[in-house]
């Protein structure tokens, strides 16, 4: 709970700034009716252009800037927003004295360039460094953003771009290998989840409709309509298109991974989530009908249909959705392909988990007791699995 509350109180922040900057457009543009600025109006718009162009940004510096100890450098699109708004809220009239404002909204605009070409230099060196560490394209381009523009810390803006940026990575440059290590390519301890479900079809199923519907929508909309609507709509399809594409290639791409310590769950640029092999609970095939209470506590990240692999967590663990949205569940279910051997190599590991732990609390004089209750091992607890493993052999 104590990480949630200044992540809550930011976002407050972030809200409050948006409130403060829309009053003080509104209250300004209120002002522009009045008939004291009919009177005064070279004065007037003096002030409206301070109250824009320099409380604006100042509000983002104080409410946004300072407490999630973003770069100086941001408010610069803050400040040339402000500008283009105090242009649409000055009467034309009155536009000489946003002359000068526009020249230093140049200066700023090259000021931002510079920059921005730096920090992206800095990206490219700080994904290369996370490359060689872990192969996944979009959770290192990710990181790299958060690292190199927010200290560190993600944010929803970042999040977004990191996955625009990816789709499209996705979708133009398909012939990319899989994210995966050559160590885990040797030892076949990746798993694709597109081939069981039937997916492809499914995929050329919906491009196919996709593109019929664009471009009968186009017609359509602009004959009753008009052209911008349709032209819109047409851009929204173009996305849609783009979107399946960069998804499906991505699901092809990243598989889920076995690791030494972890288990790499991916769904093309759906979901991801990175669980310690330590807080598995239970691996097992998914039933052909589900049971009512599971279904309304699993969370489904297979591409399509129902999940053939059932994974239990002893407690909670974080899922990443699209944009970087989060969710947790202590149960998923998985489209996974060779599923029968996924599910005995992961078993596997949880015994290998289990042993070790039994010889390390050994080594300490650590009494490790069965409890039905308990599906991760802690002090004075044994999963059941964990039991029947060691009966077996």
């Amino acid at each position: 709970m104590r990480t949630l509350i200044p992540i809550r109180n930011e976002n407050s922040k972030l809200a409050l700034f948006g409130a403060f900057s829309l009053a003080v457009l509104g209250a300004e543009l209120l002002i522009t009716q009045t008939q004291a600025f009919q009177l005064n109006g070279a004065m007037i718009s003096l002030a409206i252009l301070a109250d824009v162009c320099l409380g604006i940004p100042l509000l983002y510096w104080l409410l946004v800037a300072c407490p999630r100890k973003i770069d100086l450098i941001t408010i610069v699109p803050v400040g040339i927003a402000s500008i283009l708004a105090a242009r649409f809220i000055i009467p034309t009239a009155y536009h000489g004295s946003i002359v000068y404002i526009e020249y230093l909204a140049g200066g700023l605009e090259l000021a931002l360039l510079v920059v921005g070409i730096a920090k992206i230099r800095h990206i490219l060196r700080e994904y290369r460094r996370l490359h060689v560490l872990r192969f996944d394209f979009v959770q290192n381009l990710r990181e790299s953003f958060a690292l190199v523009l927010n200290g560190g810390r993600e944010s929803t803006a970042l999040n977004i771009i990191a996955t625009e940026i990816s789709m499209l990575c996705y979708a133009f440059y398909w012939r990319s290998e899989e994210e995966i290590t050559e160590k885990t390519r040797i030892n076949g301890h990746s798993f694709s989840t597109y081939k069981s479900s039937g997916y492809t079809a499914i995929f050329f199923v919906l491009l196919t409709i996709c593109a019929v519907e664009a471009v009968g929508a186009h017609f359509l909309v602009g004959m009753l309509w008009n052209s911008t609507a349709a032209l819109v709509l047409t851009a929204l399809s173009a996305y849609t298109f783009l979107f399946l594409i960069a998804d499906y290639v991505a699901i092809i791409k990243r598989p889920i991974v076995l690791e030494d310590s972890h288990l790499l769950i991916r769904t093309g640029l759906r979901w991801q989530a990175e669980i310690p092999l330590d807080v598995l609970a239970s691996v097992r095939l998914a039933p052909k009908r589900l049971d009512e209470n599971t279904a309304l506590t699993m969370k489904r990240i297979s591409p399509f249909g129902a999940p053939n692999v059932l994974i239990e967590f002893s407690t909670r663990q974080e899922i990443r959705g699209l944009y970087g949205m989060k969710t947790s569940s202590e149960l998923i279910g998985c489209t996974i392909d060779h599923a029968e051997k996924f599910v005995e190599l992961l078993q596997e590991k949880i015994g290998n988990c289990a042993s070790n732990y039994t010889q390390r609390s050994a080594e300490k004089g650590i009494n490790l007791k069965p409890d039905p209750d308990s599906c991760i091992f802690q002090q004075n607890t044994i999963t059941p699995s964990i039991v029947s493993h060691y009966d077996n052999n």
